[in-house]
């Protein structure tokens, strides 16, 4: 009997048997390479253009953990400045990320930024728990926080969350459930 024939008449698992240890292990791992490298090349074959216009236009997103940003969880609001960089109003305060890396500045009342809004000169402004005001730069450059919460009369400084933060031509609005500024 010719070789071939001898393979083709023991069949798959005769086959598999009749190899050695070493043999069945190189075959199971050509089948696995060939598995993994062309099994997701004939898949992407056989898209129709119906599917791949449905991913066209899409943007990519990543998901950060909050172990990879340092801060809580819970993200209320999201806005980008000029040069690029995000600001998010988060549960542990303020978040920037300039696509490198993450930090993260505390409010003065270290409590959660609400809302967040950028002006027409590019100016932030941030709605926190208990307290509202903008961002601006130190003399190192680096953003701090100015609270306009001294600027409130005393007798309408008893408001909690700052759920909205507008800003118009007209000047800035933030809203609370109980006030508007």
């Amino acid at each position: 009997m010719r070789p071939s024939a001898s393979i083709q008449a023991m069949g798959t698992a005769g086959l598999v048997q009749g190899l050695s240890i070493r043999n069945a292990v190189l075959l199971a791992l050509t089948v696995g390479w060939w598995m993994v490298l062309w099994a997701p090349a004939t898949q992407a074959q056989a898209l129709t253009p119906t599917d791949r216009d449905a991913e066209a236009g899409r943007p990519f997103t990543r998901t950060f953990r909050p172990a990879e940003y340092g801060a809580h969880e819970q993200t209320w609001a999201v806005v980008e400045d000029e040069q690029g960089v995000l600001y998010f109003g988060n549960g542990s305060g303020l978040l920037t990320y300039d696509g490198l890396s993450w930090e993260l500045l505390l409010m003065s009342n270290k409590r959660d930024v609400r809302s967040l809004a950028r002006d027409a000169s590019g100016r932030i402004w941030v709605g926190a728990v208990r307290d509202l005001g903008y961002l601006a730069a130190d003399s190192v450059g680096q953003m701090t926080f100015v609270s306009l919460r001294d600027k409130i009369p005393e007798a309408h400084r008893d408001f909690t969350d700052i759920w909205e933060t507008h800003a118009s031509p007209d000047g800035v609005y933030f809203t609370s459930d109980t006030a508007l500024f």
